[in-house]
């Protein structure tokens, strides 16, 4: 069911709201499948209409369906009222909240009533919170709750009880409610907080395979055991711990912190011509593990030091257009208001390949290159493991600004290792990994090559040096 959705326009915002209970589905009314989010349709601005569904449907007790109506309004126009907020509850509705319907129950199972809060349209700031969509969440008793309906600042979860509590079922139903913010047309005109604020609501979710042995790390994590080294024409990482002669990386530091929690993602307010903003959001591992090659009897190869990855959203007249995810040297495309992504709220969810750490938009195998006429096929594996979640440790900067936002923890400060000029210059900095920018981010180095194949292949450029900065072209 969506309540409520905002779309930046060429010329104005637009949301959506009328929420209303209804026991027939009444003409002109949009509303979501059951247990999914749908993209609202908005008369002469973007998608199909579609017809609303009970999402009552299957659910013992209440006998009315529930549909949401659509009316497009004007953001600039104050005279408009608009839904900011809604609460499903089983009693009488709080103070400042109307009551726009009651669903009964049977003799046994409860009712809510459906309850909205409304805001004159001049009065919105940049950061109000809307809702943006909704969904009811089916669970055992007793089991954890389905992941979009995790309470967090920006998924509000509504009536948490099982709202028809004494159905005699062995089933929770909770209705989840997803969030967005008004943001200007100009992102610019944010303060640091605010595009803070952005960054953190946009922060991906990261899903890491079940099997993965080969973690992510912190950026100091990578400086604290790197001497910087001239070599080749360019300044580089060097790993303090040698490379094993028998292409065993059995040393902890390789493998990363499994503990997601306190891994930082790093997230970069890049602003284009045209008034178009892109959030790019990078992530660092300490080693990247190949590929078994079955003709070279199951040889790995491909591994490196150091791996670098990214995703970027980028905002056009202040609305999230285009998505970016990079994986090896490609790059996929997508649209963020598209069927393709998974979300969670703003959140997308990528997965990410086992030891390459490329990412996807599903599980899967994934081909991504063929060698030796066919013979050898190169392919990522993704699977459900550990989420990793920006939100929880997010290191973000204003990179026109060169400026570190509100609520970093680890730079507070403008990094050498995120400059982008001088890498050539031997006489930028010292040996110490903190003194100047660096182009590779671990050895320019390979090893046991066959035939262009190699065990160990060139560390990964840094963040400043992967084009995402001026292009999202991956390098």
């Amino acid at each position: 069911m969506t309540i409520l959705f905002l779309l930046t326009a060429v010329t104005a915002k637009f949301v959506i709201s009328d929420l209303k209970v209804s026991s027939v589905q009444p003409e002109g009314f949009t509303g979501a499948r059951f247990n999914s989010a749908m993209k609202p349709f908005i008369p002469n601005i973007q998608g199909e209409k579609e017809l609303a569904d009970n999402l009552t449907e299957g659910i013992p007790g209440p006998t009315l369906g529930l549909y949401a109506a659509y009316t497009v309004f004007d953001v600039g126009n104050p005279s408009q009222q608009v839904v900011i907020d809604a609460s499903f509850v089983s009693s009488n509705c709080p103070n400042g909240y109307e009551n726009m319907g009651v669903i009964p129950g049977s003799k046994k199972c409860r009712t809510f009533n459906l309850c909205v809060k409304k805001m004159s349209a001049n009065k919105l700031t940049n950061l109000d919170s809307f809702i943006t969509g909704a969904f009811i969440s089916k669970n055992k008793k007793d089991t954890a709750i389905d992941e979009r309906a995790a309470p967090n600042p920006y998924i509000s979860i509504v009536d948490r009880e099982d709202f028809h509590g004494g159905c005699g079922d062995d089933n929770n139903y909770y209705v989840g409610l997803e969030r967005d913010a008004v943001y200007p047309k100009d992102l610019n005109q944010l303060n640091p907080q605010e595009k803070r604020d952005l960054m953190v609501s946009y922060a991906p979710l990261i899903v890491l395979h079940p099997n993965e042995d080969w973690w992510p790390a912190s950026v100091s994590n990578l400086l604290d055991n790197s001497i910087r080294t001239f070599k080749d024409g360019n300044w580089q990482l060097h790993t303090k711990i040698p490379l094993p002669n028998d292409y065993n990386f059995n040393n902890p530091y390789w493998h990363g912190n499994s503990d997601l929690s306190s891994v930082p993602m790093y997230a970069f307010f890049i602003e284009k011509q045209q008034g178009i903003i892109d959030l790019v959001y990078s992530t660092y591992y300490p080693f990247n593990y190949g590929k078994k090659i079955p003709v070279a009897f199951n040889t790995v190869f491909g591994n490196h030091i150091g791996d670098v990855e990214y995703m970027a959203i980028r905002f056009i007249n202040g609305a999230p257009s285009t998505v970016f995810n990079g994986f090896h040297s490609w790059t996929h495309t997508n649209y963020f208001y598209g069927t393709t992504l998974a979300k969670a709220g703003n959140q997308i969810k990528f997965y990410s390949a086992m030891g390459s750490h490329g990412l996807w938009s599903t599980t899967g195998k994934h081909e991504y290159k063929q060698a030796a006429l066919g013979l050898i096929k190169l392919v990522d594996e993704t699977g459900d493991g550990k989420v990793w979640n920006g939100r929880n440790k997010l290191e973000a900067f204003d990179v026109k600004r060169k400026l570190p936002l509100p609520g970093n923890t680890e730079f507070t400060f403008w990094p050498q290792i995120l400059e982008s000029d001088g890498v050539n210059d031997p006489n930028r900095g010292t040996s110490d990994s903190r003194s100047g920018p660096v182009e590779r981010w671990g050895q320019q180095d390979t090893k046991g090559c066959v035939f262009g194949q190699c065990r160990i292949e060139n560390a990964p450029s840094g963040f400043a040096q992967k084009g995402w900065w001026n292009s999202f072209i991956a390098v």
